[in-house]
Formats: C-alpha cells, sequence, structure tokens
C-alpha cells in the first residue's frame, strides 16, 4: 500500500461515517491551539522524532526527505535529499526511529546500515542493523509500522514474508488456471539484539492478502514467444491487524476482526484485553460495487502500466483482473486501515478506527490503556492527520493545503 495512506483513507473514513448503533459513551476532547507551524511542504506520510529541546526530525515520505527542525518549524536544514542529493544517503526510505535519549535512526541503504542523528540532524555515527536483510522494513512505518526499541535495547519491528509472486503457467486448453495467493496472510512481529545480533519471532499478525494469481500461456504457431494471460483476482475489503510498541516497551497487537488487543509486556507476560467499542458498520450495496469498481480499474491500470514497461521482444501479456467470491467478503467495514495505529509517550495506543459517526467533523482518534480500555477520544481539527507525539504533552499533526502538506505542533491539554 502506498505510504501516504493517512491521508488517503483519511478522506474515506470521513466518507464512511454514518450513525450507528449506541455504545458506552466516551468522552470526546480536543487538542488545545496550535503552537507552530511550518512553511515548509512536508508532502504526506510524515514520520517524526521530537526531541526533548523542541528539535523534530522529519521524514517526509512522500518528499523523499528527512528535515530537522527547530522549535519554531520555520527554520530547518536538509538531512537528506533524494532529488538534490546531500552525500548523505540515497533517500529510498524515510522513517525515522527513535534512539537512545535524544538521537535518532534513520537506515542508510548505501551503506546498509544505520546513521545516528543528534537532535539538529547532525550523523554521528552509524552501527549495523541486527540483521542487514532487513533493514528495508525498518523506514516504511505505514506500512509495516513504527520500529523501537525495549528497555534491554533490543530493536523490536514487523517484516514480511516473501510474496509468491511466480505461479506455474498452465498451459492452454480445458485445464483449469491455477490460482496461487500473491501474498501470505501473515507476518511477523521480530526482536533482534545489536550485540549478539540474534533475531527472533516474538508475534504474528495478520496481513491483508492482495489476492490470488494464475498464469495461461499458449504457445505461438507462427514461433516467436508465447502469449501469456496473467489473471488476478482481488479482495477490495481486505482485512489486517495493526501493531504498536509503547513506551514503556509493551506490544500491543489490535486484532482486527473484532477489535481487541494482545499485549506482550516488557516482562514477557502474554494477555488479552476485551473488545473495544466501535461503530461497526455494514457496506451497502453502492458502497461495495464502488469499491470493487475502484479496485479492479487501480489493479488493471498498474498492471498495464508495469507491462508496457518490458522491452521490445517479450512475450504478450494480457491482463484479466476480477474479484474474490462474494462469500470471502466481510460483513462489515474492516474497523482499522493499515498504518492508523501509534503510540504516545505515555503508554497509550491511538487508535484511528476505519468507522466513526464523528469523523465529518475531524479525524477522531480511540486512546486505549495498557488494559485495552478506551480512556478517551481525541478529535483533531478538521483536514489533519496525527503523525506523531513530543514531550511535554505535545502533539504533531499534519495540515493538507491544495497540494502542500504543512507540519503542526499543539498541545494536548484540550477540553471535552
Amino acid at each position: 500500500m502506498d505510504i501516504s495512506v493517512r491521508h488517503i483513507f483519511a478522506a474515506a473514513i470521513a466518507v464512511a461515517a454514518t450513525t450507528a448503533t449506541a455504545q458506552t459513551p466516551v468522552p470526546i476532547h480536543h487538542i488545545g491551539p496550535i503552537q507552530a507551524t511550518s512553511t515548509e511542504n512536508v508532502g504526506q506520510a510524515v514520520t517524526i522524532r521530537a526531541t526533548s529541546d523542541g528539535h523534530v526530525i522529519v521524514g517526509a515520505g512522500a518528499r523523499q526527505r528527512v528535515y530537522a527542525f527547530d522549535s519554531t518549524l520555520k527554520n530547518f536544514t536538509l538531512v537528506a535529499d533524494s532529488g538534490a542529493g546531500t552525500g548523505i544517503i540515497p533517500v529510498r526510505t524515510t522513517g525515522v526511529i527513535p534512539y537512545l535519549a535524544d538521537s535518532t535512526l534513520l537506515p542508510d541503504f548505501g551503506a546498509n546500515a544505520l546513521l545516528v542523528l543528534d537532535p539538529t540532524g547532525k550523523q554521528v555515527r552509524s552501527m549495523a542493523p541486527p540483521r542487514a536483510q532487513d533493514l528495508m522494513f525498518l523506514g516504511i512505518p505505514a506500512a509495516f509500522g513504527h520500529p523501537g526499541f525495549d528497555a534491554k535495547g533490543r530493536l523490536v519491528y514487523r517484516t514480511q514474508i516473501p510474496p509468491n509472486i511466480r505461479p506455474a503457467p498452465t498451459p492452454s486448453g480445458d485445464q483449469k488456471v491455477a490460482m496461487t495467493p500473491v501474498n501470505p496472510d501473515s507476518a511477523p512481529i521480530l526482536r533482534g539484539d545489536f550485540d549478539t545480533r540474534k533475531v527472533d519471532t516474538i508475534a504474528w499478525l495478520k496481513t491483508p492478502t492482495q489476492g490470488r494469481m494464475g498464469m495461461e500461456m499458449k504457445e505461438n504457431p507462427a514461433g516467436g514467444p508465447p502469449s501469456i494471460t496473467m489473471h488476478m483476482m482481488v479482495n477490495p475489503f481486505p482485512m489486517a491487524d495493526e501493531w504498536s510498541l509503547l513506551s514503556d516497551g509493551t506490544i500491543a497487537i489490535v486484532r482486527a476482526h473484532d477489535y481487541h488487543i494482545d499485549w506482550i509486556d516488557p516482562d514477557g507476560t502474554r494477555r488479552s484485553s476485551a473488545k473495544m467499542p466501535i461503530d461497526w458498520r455494514r457496506y451497502t450495496d453502492d458502497e461495495r460495487h464502488a469499491r470493487v469498481d475502484s479496485v479492479k480499474r487501480l489493479m488493471d491500470e498498474q498492471l498495464k502500466r508495469q507491462m508496457g514497461q518490458l522491452p521490445p521482444g517479450s512475450p504478450q501479456i494480457k491482463i484479466d483482473v476480477s474479484v474474490v467470491p462474494d462469500s470471502e467478503f466481510p460483513q462489515f467495514w474492516p474497523p482499522i486501515q493499515q498504518g492508523a495505529v501509534l503510540s504516545d509517550l505515555n503508554a497509550r495506543l491511538w487508535i484511528l478506527p476505519a468507522t466513526s459517526t464523528n469523523a465529518g467533523n475531524g479525524l477522531t482518534y480511540d486512546v486505549v490503556n495498557r488494559n485495552g480500555e478506551v480512556v478517551e477520544r481525541v478529535q483533531l481539527p478538521k483536514d489533519r492527520v496525527l503523525v506523531g507525539f513530543g514531550p511535554h504533552n505535545v502533539i504533531y499533526m499534519t495540515r493538507a493545503e491544495g497540494k502542500s502538506t504543512y507540519l503542526e505542533r499543539a498541545l494536548l491539554n484540550g477540553s471535552p
């Protein structure tokens, strides 16, 4: 999924908002006044690392840049830029990872290492990741979650099992085309030790399947390359778990099928909390048809664009996109979307539900404590998206304005 997923689904969430079955009332609060706004367009898919002295390291995913802003958000230095080039790193991912004290880690693919940045964004040293092949998963938080460190200094992060993208071709004729899953339906959460280089699996997530794929091949009677038909069967309503590492080292896994949380405490204790209240909502026939048509059109465009990049003389490839049978469709809108779970500095989860009766007036986040209880809901000003937290009860958001996106800072102590 595109790394600007939070902004993409912000609009979808507002459209999906509707009156639902009443739940136990949870207080809704608003944030305090905006304290600072950047004049620089940081774009979408932003991750931040706020330091105790007010500096903010910003990974600007859509712009493929990394900034170091001062406390005013007006002044900044460019840490890395894939366009202009800074001589520091070839930017391919821009997710920033909080590290010791006020330092920050940034993946460096050129050196296959993690850069250590000071609060001003200056590189002070580099270090090898626990496992080199996992480096690519550390810089795309919207897709793989936000990596972090436990109390023993071990890196906690999510990867994925390699997809099965090479189905065996089926000869033409009456034989049915074999449809195989494009990708596995689960992904591991790992813990890597920098001293021993040992990496172990500590939990599993349900991940959205991209559908199934089949390939049919016909020989060319006149000779030359065969003709190939790629059959793609996609699921327009994927449902997947999300995870986050709390500030106290607790791992929280939000289960999508019933909106409850499985916990792994710092001492290794595993527990589950009760289902949380949410505005479960069935999708209408019109929504179903619109979603199916949209997904089919998008997949068809992407595949045709990729096929158009094949070199001359390649086999003729046709694309056939369909959707999974109705029996595989969920009955309700998935409760959460990819990249919709963050944790603050007080060991609380912030979850953006996919359906909300209040979303039309501004995105409304469920704030959940370590007991799995929604203790409050916090509504952001309209057209804002949460991107992270800072010391001293600070929240950071992005605000879309036309084709530009700006970083904002506010206080959390708003009023109901």
